[in-house]
Formats: C-alpha cells, sequence, structure tokens
C-alpha cells in the first residue's frame, strides 16, 4: 500500500494531544544493524490512536526511497503498510523493504507495532529477512522498553593458521520478561600470523574484520567466501575461506545450543578442513 494516502495526516492539526510515548527497537547486528523510533500520538488524549515510524542508522534517518520522506504514519484506518527505506549513502545504500502493521486491540486500548520485511547490509548487499515487535502500549502506558540479558559468552578456537572469535548473547528484551536463551551468534576469522582479519569481497580495503552474525530468522549462512582484509597480496598466511554452511541451533528441552561448520581454508596454496565442525556447544 502507498503511504501516499497518509500526507493528509501529517497536515491535519492535531493539537492538544498527548504523546508521544517513544519506542526504541534495535533491529539486526553488526552491519545489518538500525534502529526503529515509533513516536505514539494520542488524539482523544486516553488511548494511542496515531504512529510515526521511523528508522535510523546511528543519527541519520532513513528515508522512503525516491522521496525525502523519513516516516510512516499509521492509524486505526491504515493498519498495513509496504514500502522501502534508504539509508542516505549514495552509490550501495543500505534498505529496508518493509512490511509495517499496526495492531490495536478490540477495545483500542492497547496495541502493538510490528515490521516484517528484506535488511541489506551497510552496501546494499546480502539481504537478510527479519521480523521484530518494534512496538507496544497499554492505554497511554509505554510497554516497549528493553533491556539486555547478561554478559556475552566469548571463545577463539585455533584452527591451523585461523583463529575463529566467537561471541554468543541473548538478544534484547522487553523489561517486564524473563531473559530467553542464547539466540545470537557472531563469528570472526583471523588469520593468526597478521592479525588481520577476512572479510567478504566487497569490504577488502573497507573492513579490518567482518565477523558473520546469527540472528533472529537468520540461523543459518550459506557459501560465504571471505578473503584477507590487506587485499590479495597482503602477508596473510590464509588466503581465502569457504564457508558451505555456518549454523546455530537454540538450545530447548531437546536438544542442546550448538555453532557448527562446514568449511575450509587456503594456505600455503592447501585447501585445509576448518576443525573442529562443532565451534561451541551450551544448554
Amino acid at each position: 500500500m502507498s503511504i501516499n494516502s497518509n500526507i493528509d495526516i501529517v497536515q491535519r492539526k492535531i493539537a492538544p494531544c498527548t504523546g508521544p510515548l517513544v519506542c526504541f527497537t534495535l533491529i539486526g547486528k553488526g552491519d545489518y544493524k538500525i534502529e526503529a523510533v515509533v513516536e505514539l500520538y494520542s488524539l482523544k488524549g486516553s488511548e494511542v490512536d496515531l504512529a510515526r515510524v521511523k528508522f535510523r542508522i546511528g543519527t541519520s534517518y532513513m528515508v522512503i526511497e525516491g522521496s525525502s520522506i523519513d516516516r510512516v504514519l499509521s492509524d486505526n484506518k491504515c493498519l498495513e503498510q509496504s514500502t522501502c527505506f534508504v539509508s542516505g549513502i549514495h552509490g550501495c545504500p543500505q534498505k529496508f523493504h518493509v512490511c509495517i502493521s499496526y495492531v490495536p486491540a478490540v477495545d483500542r486500548q492497547s496495541g502493538k507495532i510490528y515490521v516484517q520485511g528484506l535488511l541489506t547490509d551497510r552496501y546494499g548487499h546480502s539481504p537478510k529477512s527479519v521480523s521484530y515487535l518494534i512496538a507496544e502500549w497499554q492505554g497511554m502506558t509505554n510497554l516497549c522498553i528493553t533491556r539486555l540479558c547478561g554478559a556475552p559468552i566469548t571463545s577463539s578456537p585455533i584452527c591451523g593458521p585461523l583463529r575463529m572469535d566467537i561471541e554468543l548473547s541473548k538478544d534484547f528484551v522487553k523489561e517486564a520478561n524473563s531473559c530467553p536463551a542464547i539466540n545470537v551468534a557472531s563469528i570472526s576469522f583471523v588469520d593468526i600470523a597478521t592479525g588481520l582479519g577476512l572479510v567478504q569481497a566487497y569490504k577488502v580495503g573497507r573492513r579490518q574484520k567482518d565477523p558473520i552474525f546469527l540472528f533472529n530468522q537468520n540461523l543459518e549462512e550459506k557459501y560465504v567466501a571471505l578473503f584477507p582484509a590487506g587485499g590479495p597480496f597482503s602477508d596473510s598466511v590464509v588466503k581465502e575461506i569457504r564457508i558451505n554452511s555456518l549454523r546455530m541451533t537454540i538450545p530447548s528441552a531437546e536438544v542442546y545450543g550448538s555453532l557448527c561448520i562446514d568449511g575450509y581454508y587456503l594456505a600455503q596454496n592447501k585447501w585445509h578442513c576448518i576443525e573442529p565442525n562443532l565451534l561451541k556447544q551450551w544448554t
């Protein structure tokens, strides 16, 4: 649905109104990370009936592709909208093809806002499917305050000339909720001899490390190639990594949590299997 039908909401006089209540939600990890900013307004003074949804990278707001508009407005008359937000970076901007769903309760005294879509990284590459709850309210009370659950767990297994820096963590949760099981993993590949990371081809010369994140709906990465951050003529012993699969399993009553890899690295003109295949296991 086009957002043009909502422009008149901006032009309407909305004072006097109560608000805004503001919800902040981090979406994505690493080079994918953006932040949803939702402002909730009450035109009648007793219930939320207008939401302004924006996305930002740091302090810079993304805009709707092909325009200078930086927000979508949602209310009871416009419950679902699809559009594409882009960063202000020219060349290869980050994009978020998103469906925004405004879900009021039957009595309209409470509600939620969800987003679902495809989010690229900062360079406009490798879109990931994401789904998040970005706002929740009861009356004029904000229920979307979040907190971080505990410190990350780190380890650095070594395979020949290759070091793998692993970090396991728990995603943000609503303040009133209990912490989930570990559901976020990142792994960086480092050439031990030089201390430099290995990165995807389009990040060579731009990044010293290129951690692969598993998060939200993206619990497996397939067919990733990595190269020395210093370029093909660097002193890195590891010249290339090919990952067939990097997979995280969320722990449950039936299975342990695990991080597994199937891949190879090129060193001294020979391909070697990355071992162990089971990088980490937890309950």
